[in-house]
């Protein structure tokens, strides 16, 4: 296995412009050194912060993230979120039946509804 082989200068691609990657360089420091400025005074920040205050910031983001991952969980397996999906779909012939359940979408015949392009 080739796991910890040092990769060889030829897998680079070749004709990179030396100025595009002093640019990324440039750039790439520029952007490290604000987040460095930016941690360390919410750190500072947090630091000066009394117990109590440390605590409810703590208990507010547990809430705030806990209940948006609650909210995605409901969101996608909600069972009317599926149906009204289901019954908007377009459709290209008058005659065809809805279905009642979202869960028999593999009886849709979908060449109706997405003809292939040839």
């Amino acid at each position: 296995m080739l796991l910890f082989r040092k990769h060889s200068d030829s897998t680079k691609s070749p004709g990179k412009n030396n100025a595009t990657d002093k640019a990324a360089g440039v750039i790439a420091t520029a952007i490290v050194k604000r987040q460095k400025q930016l941690a360390k005074y919410c750190s500072n920040s947090y630091e000066r912060l009394p117990i109590r205050a440390k605590m409810a910031a703590l208990l507010l983001f547990c809430l705030l993230f806990g209940s948006t991952c609650l909210w995605l969980l409901v969101k996608g397996m909600w069972p009317e979120q599926k149906q009204q999906t289901v019954n908007n779909l377009p459709c290209s012939f008058p005659d065809s039946l809805r279905l009642a359940q979202p869960d028999f979408r593999d009886s849709l015949n979908l060449q109706n509804y997405h003809p292939l392009k040839k």
